[in-house]
C-alpha cells in the first residue's frame, strides 16, 4: 500500500472521528456567508454615498463590480471546498461513506445485529 493513501486514510479518519471536518465544513460555510453579507453591505453603501450624491469613486476604485467579483469568486470558492470535503468524508464516493465503516473496526467481544 502506498504511504500517500495510509496518509490520506489517517487524516480522514481523524477529521471523522474527531469533528475537526464537521467543524471545517461550517467554517467554510460561514466564511461564505459573511462574504456576501459583506459585499452586500459593501454595494449598498458604496450606492448610497456615491450614486445619492453624484459623485465618482474615489481614484483607487476602477469599478464598482470588481469587489463583487472577487466576494464571487470567493464564495464560489468556499462553497465548492465545503463541498468537496463534504463528499469526501460523509459521501457516497469511492472515498465515500461506503469505506467509512472501515474506519470502524468492532471491538472483540461484542456481538453486532
Amino acid at each position: 500500500m502506498p504511504k500517500s493513501s495510509f496518509l490520506m486514510r489517517r487524516l480522514r479518519a481523524i477529521l471523522l472521528t474527531d469533528y475537526i471536518g464537521a467543524i471545517l465544513i461550517a467554517l467554510l460555510a460561514s466564511q461564505a456567508i459573511i462574504v456576501f453579507f459583506a459585499a452586500l453591505v459593501q454595494q449598498i453603501s458604496y450606492y448610497t454615498h456615491f450614486a445619492e450624491h453624484s459623485l465618482t469613486g474615489p481614484a483607487y476604485r476602477s469599478s464598482h463590480w470588481e469587489p463583487v467579483l472577487t466576494s464571487l469568486v470567493r464564495i464560489v470558492l468556499y462553497l465548492l471546498t465545503a463541498y468537496l470535503l463534504v463528499r469526501w468524508l460523509y459521501g457516497s464516493g469511492p472515498y465515500g461513506s461506503a469505506s467509512a465503516n472501515n474506519l470502524q473496526s468492532p471491538t472483540k467481544g461484542t456481538s453486532q445485529p
